[in-house]
């Protein structure tokens, strides 16, 4: 198989997230079709991360994510993937990694393609691990002198509450799925991304899964997949850092809309669409948990 040359470097990308108190970095590596062997060149990168480490000694922890392209059975591709996983830690642990920096590894197999995985081309791009540095920021500056103290008449601002969570397996209840009308939105529980990426949190998979159990006890059943971001407070949509477009909350809305796709839903079935910053349960987040929740997937009932 040919590998143009762009998939023979290996792209260290830096990423500073604003709602984040430490600084992401991330080196992306590809395999061979049907491999988990680590590549010469990605050896190569590899090696110079190693050496990056070892001057920077600032590094927290280390995420592993792999991934296959779309061929093969799902248990084959998760399986190829959790290889992939294990044979980049083992060069980074053989290779002078420090003990003490701790390695968490996800092997997430076919389920975030970065594209349609048709082309040759395409499909190795989705051969890939991503290599993700949690970086501790510098120290802050020592504090300035005090001022004087004055009244306090500031008042606090109240967050407000979010948008009430509807639990999408209740649409398992006969009951409530009559209750159901064409134009509801509905919060899909937990599903929720990596910040500034399109890739699922592990805990949404089960949630994902109620969606398509959904999706096929009830085969009229037509919706709009709606994407979300965080952190961005202009309304506007976010960068994303797998492909460096601003349509991450549409990138977000996609993966869900490729997840039911591949599971057998119609696309006459689906649409997805993304609405930036501008539809944010908590227009100021305060805590992860609230920018957690704000990069999110709703679905909207289009016909029934």
């Amino acid at each position: 198989m040919s590998k143009p040359v762009f998939l023979l470097l290996c792209i260290l990308l830096t990423c500073t997230y604003h709602c984040h108190t430490q600084e992401n970095s991330r080196l992306m590596v590809y395999f061979d079709s049907d491999r988990s062997l680590i590549r010469n060149d990605a050896k190569d990168s590899l090696q110079k991360l190693l050496q990056t480490l070892r001057s920077a000694g600032n590094v927290t922890q280390i995420e592993i994510a792999a991934h296959c392209d779309g061929r093969g059975t799902e248990a084959y591709n998760l399986a190829l993937s959790d290889r992939r996983a294990t044979a980049v830690e083992a060069f980074l642990r053989s290779n002078g990694l420090a003990a003490g920096i701790p390695i968490t590894k996800q092997a997430l197999g076919e389920m975030a393609l970065l594209n349609t995985d048709q082309r040759a081309e395409d499909q190795a791009m989705n051969r890939r691990a991503e290599i993700i540095l949690h970086i501790a920021p510098a120290p802050p500056p020592p504090p300035a002198p005090p001022a004087p103290a004055a009244a306090d008449t500031t008042e606090v601002e109240e967050m407000p509450a979010p948008v009430k969570d509807t639990v999408i397996g209740q649409l398992f209840d006969p009951t409530a799925y009559e209750n159901i009308k064409v134009g509801d939105q509905l919060i899909l529980n937990n599903i929720n991304f990596q910040p500034g990426r399109h890739v699922l949190l592990s805990w949404s998979m089960p949630n994902l899964e109620e969606l398509l159990k959904v999706m096929k006890d009830h085969p009229t059943l037509k919706i709009e997949i709606q994407g979300h971001i965080c952190c961005i407070n202009t309304g506007a949509d976010g960068p994303d850092a797998d492909l460096g477009t601003y349509n991450l909350s549409e990138e977000r809305a996609k993966t869900v809309y490729r997840y039911l796709i591949d599971k057998g839903i119609r696309k006459s079935r689906l649409s997805y669409k993304g609405f930036g910053s501008r539809q944010k349960l908590y227009p100021y987040e305060r805590t992860e948990k609230e920018r957690t929740l704000n990069r999110r997937v709703e679905i909207k009932i289009l016909s029934k």
